[in-house]
């Protein structure tokens, strides 16, 4: 009991302490404003320019001249600068931060929120702040709106597990900004279901090129393999080669085409750009997104490079991707497709006509693996489609046997009411193709 009342005592203490060092800095952030407005109000007229009215960035919250904001901004505050997208908010660090981290589920959920609709930001930083799970999969979710700024995440010495980094790696998956990540110091093992989480991000993602982290795992040979790989498409990008050798045909359309529309359309930050600065960035970018529409195996006009050098270079990308205009790449997706039918024809209860419904209920995945070596599926007649998800699984545990990578999750296959996803489907099957 004694323990108890001191450790109620301590927090009471802790709590106090926060609210009157976030009551001082209000204060402080008052009387300077008023200082300033006090001499920019007795100044001639002449003397009366926007330098006069500056404020420090930790003295006021609502300032625009400083260009970055961390020292005394609150948490409260911060939310509502980014909520209000200005322009002056470039890095966030919160690390060790006591007041966040007394809050830091209620913190991260309107931070994340304000995140998700911010076009400035470019670093945030929430190292040692208490976060949980739930605040990961806030964030995660914030990720997968894509703010077009943001390339750097510190998320070190926190309390993030498993279940964390799994929502971490799925708001990922549509996310071609962030670049880098930080993971050192949790608290708790990340377990081989959410590496392989990780694994499967790569089959989506190819601008994630730095994980800080230390996992003990035979699966880190192949995510480090992985960022590799995104490190490679960043460099050729970057100097105009072909990734053909790095890329196979069946994934540059899941991956090449966000990545072209980072390089081709990235919005000036924080709006400080003028329209020909852009118009000039956009132009310049042109012939990255030419090597990638080449790499995914385009045949493009020269009517569609001088639109490309001209400044519609994502409309003539995103076509020669999707297959517009005779590409390779709608000739593989048919070839796939053909091949899927060839090798279940025959087995009774399946039709493979798409890659979305056809696959839902795993007797297709059942039937390309027993094609190939039946002892790993039994007795095929002995399968139901009403069984999906032992259906799944039994076929995902045969394919990874004969080498091919598990890019799919049973759980996202069998979800009410929705067809599997068309691109994950098809990156599972291509892999399959290679192996089987």
């Amino acid at each position: 009991a004694k323990q108890k009342e001191a450790l109620a005592r301590e927090q009471a203490a802790k709590q106090k302490e926060a609210l009157a060092h976030e009551q001082a800095a209000k204060q402080a952030s008052a009387a300077d404003r008023a200082r300033v407005e006090r001499k920019h109000a007795t100044a001639p007229a002449s003397q009366k320019t926007p330098e006069s009215t500056a404020v420090s960035p930790s003295a006021s919250a609502s300032t625009e001249a400083a260009p970055r904001r961390t020292g005394r901004l609150m948490p409260s505050a911060a939310v509502e600068l980014l909520r209000r997208n200005d322009p002056s908010l470039t890095e966030l660090d919160f690390t060790a931060n006591s007041v966040y981290g007394m809050k830091s589920a209620e913190y991260t959920t309107a931070l994340a929120s304000a995140l998700a609709q911010n076009t400035v930001l470019r670093t945030l930083a929430l190292a040692q702040c208490g976060l949980s799970d739930s605040s990961a999969k806030a964030l995660g979710a914030a990720l997968a709106a894509n703010p077009p700024s943001l390339y750097r995440l510190d998320l070190s010495k926190n309390r993030i597990s498993s279940d964390g980094l799994i929502a971490l790696m799925h708001g990922l998956r549509t996310n071609n900004r962030l670049t880098e990540l930080v993971l050192l110091g949790q608290s708790k093992r990340f377990g081989e279901s959410a590496l392989t989480s990780v694994i499967n991000l790569f089959a989506y993602n190819a601008t994630l090129t730095n994980i800080e982290w230390r996992i003990d795992s035979r699966q880190s040979f192949k995510i480090n393999k992985l960022i590799t790989r995104n490190r490679e498409i960043a460099r050729r990008l970057r100097t105009g080669r072909t990734l053909d050798d790095v890329v196979p045909v069946e994934q540059r359309n899941t991956l090449l085409m966000p990545v072209i529309q980072q390089e081709t359309d990235a919005p000036p930050i924080g709006g400080a750009a003028t329209a020909a600065a852009a118009a000039a960035e956009k132009s310049a970018r042109a012939p990255l997104a030419r090597s990638a529409s080449q790499s995914a195996g385009s045949v493009a006009t020269s009517r569609q490079r001088q639109r490309l050098t001209s400044g519609s270079s994502r409309s003539a990308s995103t076509s020669s991707l999707l297959g517009g205009g005779g590409g390779r790449v709608k000739t593989g997706m048919d070839g796939l497709l053909q091949w899927c039918k060839n090798r279940t024809a025959g087995y009774e209860g399946v039709n493979v006509t798409n890659f979305t419904t056809s696959w839902a209920d795993g007797l297709a995945f059942c039937a390309l693996v027993h094609a190939k070596r039946p002892a790993l599926i039994g007795d095929f007649s002995r399968l139901s489609s009403q069984n999906a998800e032992s259906n799944l699984e039994l076929a995902f545990a045969g394919a990874e046997k004969l080498g091919v990578t598990r890019l799919l999750d049973v759980e996202d296959m069998v979800i009410p009411g929705v067809p599997p996803e068309k691109r994950s489907v098809m990156t599972y099957l291509s892999e399959c193709k290679r192996h089987l």
